[in-house]
C-alpha cells in the first residue's frame, strides 16, 4: 500500500499499486492543484512540491483545513463519494475529539465519545444502541476518514437517515449537522 501526503495542503492519498518510475513521477493534488514529485527509495514516498496553485490558501492561515470538509464535498453524487472513500484511509483525525449527542427521542440526553473511525447506530448489535422503535437494528454508520472528511452511510434502514433535512444514503458530514435515525434527533459534536 502507498501512502503520501501532499505537501503543499497534507492531504493524504493512499493506493494499493502505483507504479513510480526511478526517476520520479509527477503528481497533481486533487484537493489544492498543486504539483508533486513522487520519488520511491525503500517502499517509502516521498512527495516534494514542484508548483503551487494559485488558488492555494493564504500562507497566514497555515494550511489549516476544517476537519468537517472542503465546500465542495457539498457537490459529490453519492457515486463520487464511494469512489473517494476508496481511495482514503479510515482513522479518527489526530487531535480532534468527537461526541455523538442524542438531541431528542428516547434516548435524549445521551452523549457517547467516539472511540473508533467507524461509528455504527441503531437498535440492537451497534456500537450505539438506541432505544427508539422506529430506528432499524443497524441504522447508519458515521465513518471517520482522517483530517479528510466524516461520512454518514445508511444502511438500507426501513426510514432512511435524514442529515440536515434531506435524506441520504451516504453523505458527507460536519460537527454540527442534525441527523435524523427514526424519532431520534443527533449530532456529531467536536470538543477540541
Amino acid at each position: 500500500m502507498i501512502r503520501f501526503h501532499c505537501p503543499s495542503c497534507n492531504k493524504l492519498y493512499v493506493f494499493r499499486f502505483l507504479p513510480i518510475p526511478d526517476d520520479g513521477a509527477e503528481f497533481l493534488c486533487a484537493r489544492c492543484d498543486s504539483r508533486c514529485l513522487l520519488t520511491l527509495s525503500n517502499e517509502t514516498v516521498t512527495a516534494d512540491l514542484l508548483t503551487e496553485s494559485e488558488s492555494d490558501v493564504s500562507p497566514d492561515t497555515g494550511r489549516l483545513f476544517n476537519v468537517g470538509r472542503p465546500d465542495e464535498d457539498e457537490w459529490f453524487t453519492p457515486e463520487e463519494l464511494e469512489r473517494r472513500t476508496r481511495s482514503l484511509v479510515k482513522e479518527l483525525p489526530i487531535g480532534k475529539e468527537f461526541l455523538i449527542g442524542i438531541i431528542s427521542g428516547p434516548n435524549q440526553g445521551l452523549t457517547v465519545p467516539v472511540t473508533s473511525s467507524q461509528v455504527t447506530i441503531g437498535k440492537s448489535g451497534c456500537d450505539i444502541n438506541l432505544d427508539d422503535p422506529d430506528m432499524s437494528y443497524e441504522h447508519c454508520r458515521i465513518e471517520f476518514y482522517g483530517h479528510e472528511m466524516i461520512v454518514v452511510r445508511d444502511l438500507d434502514s426501513a426510514w432512511g437517515t435524514i442529515r440536515n433535512d434531506e435524506q441520504v444514503t451516504i453523505s458527507v458530514i460536519q460537527p454540527g449537522d442534525i441527523l435524523v435515525l427514526g424519532k431520534t434527533r443527533l449530532t456529531l459534536i467536536q470538543r477540541n
